[in-house]
């Protein structure tokens, strides 16, 4: 459904001054048609769906982020477009009865779409809905559950019948309702859902376990426990990587003080280090072989990525060291015990990646604050030992 109607507003307060249905704006001088008298510096326009009932002199158009487009909210700041998008988009699926959704790339969001399709299940069980996913995704989806029937991403002759949908087609990180909601409820509004919150299962048996890691480079018979796993990057958004340095302080100080190994998920030569006790898997990686090393781990450190999300899956015991988001607005929860977050004033702000040329959020973290966050949390950890030790 296009959008047709302009919506003109006040820059220093956001309120909405004007509808116009129809027309495009190509110079800023062209705001004077629709507001002859109006001060053209503190005029801001964008567009709206055409049936979206916009309140001039009530409603309010908020920027909830760097770099992202606006969006309409009513007098009180309450997100209003999302809910009429999630009417919208359910009548649209309703009335055509068969859906191809095309999931975003990422593993992560794999992982959230997943917990989308579940409560999509619950919500509307007799529309037909086929997953169309990146072919580098094939080898891990038996073991996620629950699977939709799979098919490439994109169109494709073959579900011309269908309605196709591409899930965060505009690549938007956050849900305007903000608050605890996350990003899977962000996914479901485009499938007609007000609230995703589902958990999916990730698990792989022991035998293919050992299997799939071997095709990594890992020896499971071999490795000495606690198993510890960090990864440090996401290719995603420069604000969820974490130094390095950091990780090596953490690494070593798993091996002297516990005797365990510790194994660095990611490309090799992106780490060109070799200390004691750290263990490497073979680069590149499919995500069965990185999905059975993760399920072997004691214990997880990683940023918000694809490996994490596949970690909490799989209930495997972990530490986030968060930069650029948070747990709120990525997994709809409050932070807990395992969060570590960074210590700056611009925390938590959905940045992919930093306004102010660095992320600080997340370099500023080091690795013997996550060391005290583990050690702190031991008896959680690890609740059959009362007690650290070799």
């Amino acid at each position: 459904m296009p959008r047709r109607q302009i919506v003109f507003y006040h820059k220093p307060t956001g309120k909405v001054l004007k509808t116009s249905m129809g027309g495009l704006i190509t110079t800023r001088t062209q705001i004077l048609r629709y507001l002859p008298s109006a001060n053209i510096r503190e005029i801001g326009f964008y567009y709206e769906f055409d049936d979206t009932e916009v309140i001039p002199g009530s409603d309010l158009v908020l920027f909830l982020h760097n770099g992202l487009p606006p969006y309409l909210c009513d007098f009180k700041s309450r997100p209003k477009a999302i809910f009429i998008t999630i009417d919208r988009n359910r009548k649209i699926i309703l009335a055509a009865g068969r859906i191809k959704v095309d999931f975003e790339y990422g593993m992560g969001d794999q992982i959230m779409q997943l917990e989308v399709y579940k409560a999509f299940l619950k919500e509307m069980p007799n529309i037909e809905f086929i997953a169309g996913v990146d072919p580098i995704y094939k080898n891990i989806y038996p073991y996620l559950s629950p699977s939709p029937r799979l098919a490439p991403w994109g169109r494709s002759p073959e579900y011309s019948k269908y309605l196709r949908l591409e899930l965060n087609h505009q690549h938007v990180l956050w849900d305007p309702r903000c608050g605890t909601y996350g990003k899977a409820c962000l996914f479901g509004a485009e499938l007609g859902l007000e609230e995703v919150r589902e958990e999916i299962t990730f698990d792989i048996p022991p035998p293919e376990r050992m299997t799939w890691a071997s095709s990594a480079g890992v020896d499971l018979t071999k490795i000495i426990r606690p198993l510890l796993g960090i990864h440090i990057h996401c290719n995603s958004r420069g604000t969820a990587n974490w130094p390095l340095k950091e990780a090596i302080i953490l690494s070593a100080h798993w091996h002297n003080e516990t005797g365990g190994n510790v194994i660095f998920l990611g490309d090799e030569k992106k780490f060109l280090h070799y200390a004691p006790g750290i263990l490497y898997h073979s680069f590149p990686c499919d995500w069965a072989s990185t999905g059975a090393i993760i399920l072997s781990l004691d214990l997880f450190v990683g940023v918000d990525s694809g490996p994490m999300h596949l970690a909490r899956a799989g209930r495997v015991k972990q530490v986030v060291i968060w930069g650029g988001s948070g747990p709120q607005n990525i997994c709809g929860r409050d932070p807990q015990w395992y969060d570590v977050l960074g210590e700056v004033d611009c925390v938590n702000q959905i940045c992919a990646s930093c306004p102010k040329g660095r992320p600080l959020c997340i370099e500023l973290t080091t690795g013997q604050r996550v060391w005290k966050v583990i050690l702190s949390n031991w008896e959680k950890i690890f609740p059959e030992q009362k007690k650290k030790g070799k």
